[in-house]
């Protein structure tokens, strides 16, 4: 099967929408190699539809614009499926891969039919009957409703009974290493999902349910999500020390309360930026101090560095405090439930 992967991200392939596709087409690969093309639809020289309708009249088929679209509508059309993989932007897609859309004007003819429904649209000027299509698409909302239903109704007029689609809210969250256990779990099920497409042609109803799971509960999503820009004085100096606030304010969203037994001061001190922040776990949140602190229950000493080395996996905690790279003072034993404190939350 010749299956075209058209990877709408600005970000090309830093994308989060992609991380999913990927881990759909490993899936379907598993069932059965397939030829599979991916197309950064951010490189490439794509201008925007003129609506000159030359490519109706004067040179059928043929677009007036001299740019790629004419290799990559040679590669639509050959395609048995396309994948459209992007984030949501303003309840659409990006405008790159929209005048993509826009330039797919010469697969069709001008003249206009009524399906038997009642709608009207234009003939196709290629049979493409076989084609079948997957929509993959992460936002940055913690709910899809009310917030895809646009774009998706846009894909149902298009594609009608021949579309599947992936939309998984919360996307933002690929990009922080520090939660890699939930989202690893996301991309598992993407896989699982391919898997499925590859076998029978659809998903699963559980795979469905479990796909449209959030990946943390709404309201500590959307602790995560503005503790994020942290942006609250326009004139700060965005250095590393902003960065370390940043990334506490993070940690602390991520906070499981289930996990609560007594309140805990941690101390962070990251020695190579002269910072000290503590976080203060109580029954129901984790609250950030910066300054008037109390009494810590564990203090830790590391660089920043380090610290997003550790809480990204990338180090060896034991292994590093062994080579006396960070130090731990007071309760040690806070340092064996980090993993429950800021550990992944469940959803239901």
């Amino acid at each position: 099967m010749n299956i075209l992967v058209l990877n709408g991200s600005p970000k090309g392939e830093g994308s989060n929408s992609l991380k999913i596709t990927t881990a759909f087409l490993d899936g379907l690969n598993s069932i059965k190699e397939h030829n599979i093309e991916i197309i950064n639809i951010s490189k490439k020289n794509i201008d925007h539809c003129h609506g000159c309708f030359v490519c109706w009249t004067k040179t059928p088929g043929k677009c007036i614009i001299k740019d790629d679209m004419a290799e990559l509508i040679e590669k639509y059309i050959k395609a048995d499926l396309i994948v459209w993989s992007f984030p949501l932007y303003y309840f659409g897609m990006p405008s790159k891969i929209k005048a993509f859309l826009d330039r797919l004007l010469p697969t069709n003819l001008p003249y206009i039919i009524t399906k038997e429904d009642g709608a009207n649209r234009h003939a196709p000027r290629y049979d493409l009957s076989h084609q079948r299509h997957v929509l993959i698409s992460t936002c940055g909302f913690y709910d899809t409703n009310n917030n895809y239903d646009a774009l998706i109704r846009q894909f149902e007029i298009m594609f009608d009974d021949k579309l599947t689609k992936i939309l998984c809210a919360e996307g933002e969250l690929f990009k922080v290493p520090e939660l890699n256990g939930r989202t690893s779990q996301y991309l598992s099920l993407a896989k699982k999902a391919g898997e499925e497409f590859g076998k029978q042609g659809s998903f699963s109803e559980h795979t469905k349910k479990r796909l449209s799971e959030l990946l943390y509960p709404a309201s500590e999503f959307v602790k995560m999500a503005n503790a994020s820009w942290d942006i609250s004085d326009p004139s700060a100096d965005y250095k590393v020390q902003d960065k370390s606030h940043k990334f506490i304010k993070q940690m602390s969203a991520t906070y499981n309360p289930q996990s609560y037994i007594n309140d805990v001061v941690i101390e962070m001190n990251f020695i190579d930026i002269d910072k000290t922040y503590q976080l203060c776990l109580g029954k129901e949140e984790c609250s950030v101090k910066t300054h008037d602190f109390t009494p810590y229950n564990t203090k830790i000493e590391t660089t920043f560095e380090l610290w997003l080395q550790l809480s990204e996996g990338k180090v060896n905690g034991p292994e590093a405090m062994m080579q006396g790279k960070y130090k731990v003072l007071g309760d040690f034993s806070t340092m064996m439930k980090m993993s429950d404190y800021f550990g992944i939350k469940k959803t239901v």
